[in-house]
């Protein structure tokens, strides 16, 4: 994927619902997450603003989503 789209907060986390990733602690704008595999990573995003590009990319990555499945999920969006 040459780059990656911005996404607002509710696509966030259907994002993340849709690949398996459990939020397991939110606090303010900081999220703990779980990924399918059990890798443990955190953001901070609040829900007025929009992910820019490079946090996309950091999320797709920590959640263990490769570029081809982000692309599918991205097209039926």
């Amino acid at each position: 994927m040459a780059k990656y789209p911005e996404l607002n907060y509710r696509q966030v986390m259907q994002l993340l619902h849709d690949f398996d990733v459990r939020i397991v602690r939110m606090k303010g704008s900081k999220h703990a997450c779980v990924n399918s595999e059990g890798h443990k990573f955190t953001f901070d995003l609040h829900p007025s603003q929009a992910a820019w590009p490079i946090l996309v990319k950091a999320l797709v990555k920590r959640a263990g989503i490769s570029a081809e499945d982000f692309e599918v999920w991205l097209r039926k969006k």
